[in-house]
This record gives structure tokens, sequence and C-alpha cells, in this order.
């Protein structure tokens, strides 16, 4: 508990100097997660770090996504995620963490795009974590965090993205930003690598977060104990720091770390974000999104429902059994007459 308090006030106020004899510390509350602004007079130690690679001169860095279940799209998305990491000439290990359920044919092709497979266990987690009518959809996402053990491995970074993404360009720069970061959601965002605070994620008048972090990647540093600790709380159904969410893990991450980098949307770029940003309205107006050119993104977020594994699939079954699944052009040009803002906009 000791640990857990410390690191959760170990954020600094821009507008102290400690010239007074009292250091001024923002955070969270070990417990319900909910904004602290703390005044003390001793500075704590600064928070251990992953533990795996305590006495090494040279640390580790690798990029992870997470596998579980038997379906095929999740198999399918893996594999294009995987060799896109495999592609774009990255000086660092690609490491899927799987459950011990994905079946052998799936790991003997992953293990060709992949340089490491770690089997793991599942991660459940309490219905208090849950939006209702998402439940199923959501109910082993917790599983992602098992990333955190790989400390054991012998990484200090990892950057953790979805399996529904592609990277098109090489990211190793990310490595260089403090952890714990990823992309804040919403229509106001930092410069990419500044941070942004716990009590930014609240409203007034609203006790749960209002905004986060989007989970499609991110920058962790690996801690075993500090999983098992969280493990406990996912679990515990009536821990006060819990609240229904759409994105249960990603919104459970923003309430969990007090300070977060900010990573750019040309990192993590989902295509039907574009919609909101064109909208004219100041409240979604976002100059990056704006601005951003093809040649500026890195990495593709399909975070939407219906992804492009689907229609893969749906042609495969349409050879056994005869039907005519929709097309991709056929795809775009509704999704064109339903949102114009959309063509000749933005500048993707």
């Amino acid at each position: 508990m000791t640990h857990r308090v410390i690191r959760s006030l170990y954020a600094k106020r821009d507008d102290d100097d400690g010239n007074d004899g009292v250091l001024s510390y923002t955070g969270i509350c070990p417990s319900c997660r909910k904004p602290l602004s703390v005044d003390i007079s001793c500075h704590p130690q600064p928070p251990p770090q992953g533990s795996g690679l305590m006495g090494q001169d040279t640390p580790r860095y690798a990029y992870v996504t997470v596998l579980y279940g038997t379906k095929p799209s999740y198999f399918l998305q893996a594999l294009v995620c995987g060799w896109g990491l495999r592609s774009m000439g990255s000086a660092y290990d690609t490491v899927l963490v799987h459950t011990r359920d994905v079946p052998p044919s799936y790991l003997s092709c992953l293990g060709r795009v992949f340089t490491k497979l770690h089997p793991v266990g599942y991660i459940p987690c309490c219905t208090r974590l849950l939006a209702g009518e998402q439940s199923s959809r959501f109910d082993w996402v917790f599983t992602k965090l098992r990333c955190l053990e790989l400390d054991q491995l012998g990484y200090s970074k990892i950057v953790l993205v979805d399996t529904d993404t592609l990277c098109v360009k090489n990211m190793d720069e990310l490595f260089d930003l403090q952890a714990p970061a990823a992309m804040k959601r919403g229509a106001w965002q930092p410069e990419h690598g500044t941070e942004f605070r716990a009590e930014w994620l609240y409203s007034k008048g609203w006790w749960g977060n209002s905004t986060g972090v989007n989970a499609g990647i991110m920058l962790l540093a690996p801690d075993t104990t500090e999983l098992e600790g969280m493990i406990e709380e996912i679990t515990d159904d009536t821990h006060p720091e819990h609240c229904y969410c759409n994105g249960p893990e990603q919104d459970y991450l923003s309430r969990y770390y007090p300070q977060w980098s900010h990573i750019s949307c040309r990192y993590n770029f989902q295509l039907h974000h574009l919609y909101f940003h064109c909208m004219d309205s100041p409240f979604y107006h976002n100059i990056e999104w704006n601005t951003l050119r093809k040649e500026d993104i890195k990495m593709f977020h399909y975070s939407t429902e219906t992804k492009p594994s689907d229609w893969v699939l749906e042609k495969l079954l349409a050879s056994v059994d005869g039907t005519s699944p929709e097309s991709l052009e056929s795809f775009a040009l509704t999704m064109r007459s339903r949102l114009p803002s959309y063509v000749g906009i933005c500048a993707v």
C-alpha cells in the first residue's frame, strides 16, 4: 500500500518551486482514484520502476499485442498487426502475449511474425466495470494487462498496441517518452510528449471520468507486483474506484495512473474520428487532426466494431456457402452518402 500511495502522489505541480520548504503534489487517491492536491514537507523517493532490469546497463524494449480466445477474426487481426510491427524495421522485439486456449495452428503462423510468444491466463473483472449492453464484448478485455508481467522477461518499457492496428512506419521514438503514455481522448489534446494529469479526467457534476486515454497504443513500464495489485482491484466488486464505462480497461488505466504523456494521433489514427473533427464546431476542432497528411500517419487503428478482417472472413465464407458478402467499395459508398463531411474537407 505504501508503494501505491507514493506512486499515486508523485506528480510535482508546475507552480511549485519548493522554496518555502513545502513541496506540492497533485495525484490521485490510491483507493477511489479521485484527484488529490497535497502539500508535504519532505520529498518522497521516486517510485520504483519495473523490476525486471535492476542492475542491467542496457534497457530492453518491446512492441506487444495481446490475443485471447479462438475467434478467427482476432487471429487475422493479430497476424496483420504482427506483420506491420515486423515490417517497420524496428530495433526491438515484437512479443505476442496470448492465452493458452489460442489454437496451436494460430500460434504456428503467429510465431513467424512475432519474435516471442508469451502464454498467460485470463484476467476476469467484476461487473461494476462493464457497461451493461457491451458487457459480453469486454468480458475478458482486462487480460490485456498481462503485458505488465513482461518485466519477468527483462523488458523495462513496452509499446502495447491493440490487435486491430496496422503499423506503417517506424515508431521506435515512442520509447523516449515518459511512461505511461497514450493518446488523450476528446477534442482537446496536448502536444505530443507533454503531460496531462488525473484531474483532467473529471468534469464538474460527474463523479466518473468524463474522458481518458485511448488504449489503442500505450507506452507502459511492466511491473508484475503492480499488476498483482491491479488484479486484486478489478476482481473486487466493492472497490470504491469502480464505475461503469464503455472502454473498461482503458478507463481503468486512465484512473490508475496519476499522470500520462500524450501520444499524437498520428500514432493512433482512427479514420472514423475524421468526421467529428471536421464538424464546424469549436468543441471538435483539433488542428493536428485537420492538417494531418497520409504520409504523416505511423499507425492506423481500426477501432470501430466492423473491421477489415470481417470482409476477409466474409469472402472466405462466401466461397464455401455461396453467399455474396458486401464489398469494401459498397461500404465506402454507403459511408460517403451518410457522412458527406468526410469528402473534400479533411487532409486524409
